[in-house]
């Protein structure tokens, strides 16, 4: 009895001791899909709106290779019949220490800075303004998810 619990013990103690190594940063790599749009107070933080999209534009992602190409594919209504809009290729980089992610399409550049990016969710800050008239400039983000 006494060495079945000195093994479960020190079974245990291994497997709670091993050390994880995967200390990497959330990467935009992969697909993200459109979720909603928020609206974020500059003066606390706090979410004062969110919309969540349609079914039909919720299809519309992003997919991030390794290769530093991507993908943007836009879903919309035609009608009642949800339809591939645009579909666009191009490079992107992406700087995690200033959160800049950076596409680049036919030599055209845009930079867009990401709110916030976690293992499933990206958001991407497209425009600051006053939207609840505090006095204090807020955020517009998208939401994308894995």
């Amino acid at each position: 009895m006494r060495k079945l619990l000195f093994l479960a013990v020190s079974a245990f103690l291994l497997l709670s001791s091993c050390d994880n190594d995967d200390n990497s940063e959330p990467t935009v790599l992969g697909t993200w899909k459109m979720t909603k749009e928020m609206y974020i107070s500059g003066k606390d933080n706090s979410i004062f709106d969110s919309t969540p999209y349609s079914a039909c534009k919720s299809q519309s992602n992003f997919v991030f290779a390794a290769d530093n190409t991507a993908t943007f594919s836009q879903y919309d209504l035609n009608g009642t019949t949800c339809t591939l809009k645009n579909s666009s290729n191009f490079t992107y980089s992406y700087d995690s220490k200033t959160k800049t992610l950076t596409l680049d399409a036919n030599n055209t550049q845009e930079s867009y800075v990401l709110n916030s990016l976690t293992d499933n969710e990206m958001q991407i800050l497209t425009n600051t303004d006053d939207y609840n008239d505090d006095g204090i400039d807020d955020k517009s983000v998208i939401v994308f998810n894995k």
